[in-house]
């Protein structure tokens, strides 16, 4: 059924899944971004490509250098 509350933000719900799967394959691969990129099924250069539109290794705002604006996760580049 249909949500009553309004139409949904596709583009939001994609971008916010998008953030929990890099998420949880940086951790799975203890920040590796290539093997982080394979366990997503993605060329190192989407990851890299998504890494970047996600903000991630952007010191935010006194944030961690590593971590994206809106989660957590430490990235190399080992390899």
């Amino acid at each position: 059924a249909p949500p009553e509350s309004g139409p949904v933000d596709l583009n939001a719900l994609v971008s916010e899944l998008e953030k929990r799967m890099i998420d949880a394959a940086l951790e799975a691969c203890r920040g590796h971004q290539r093997k982080a990129a394979d366990h997503l099924g993605l060329s190192y250069h989407q990851m890299r490509g998504l890494l970047r539109k996600y903000g991630y290794g952007r010191d935010a705002a006194g944030g961690d250098a590593n971590s994206p604006a809106s989660g957590n996760g430490a990235l190399t580049e080992a390899e």
